[in-house]
């Protein structure tokens, strides 16, 4: 298991991905985004087994 500062890194660069495709993650840069709620997929779904990249993708389906 990847400890919080690997998950971040990887769940950044995927929020960075999304936000070529979707437009920025409510209107904020992407990297201050992501380290922003890196932490509480973290916590929660990465614990669950999902990996950073899946946790991104899950926010993202959020974004406006």
């Amino acid at each position: 298991m990847l400890d919080e500062d690997e998950f971040t890194v990887l769940f950044t660069k995927r929020i960075w991905e999304l936000s070529a495709e979707k437009g920025l993650p409510f209107g904020k840069e992407p990297s201050e985004y992501a380290r922003a709620v890196a932490r509480a997929y973290w916590l929660s779904l990465h614990a669950e087994g999902l990996s950073p990249e899946e946790c991104a993708d899950e926010d993202a389906s959020y974004w406006p």
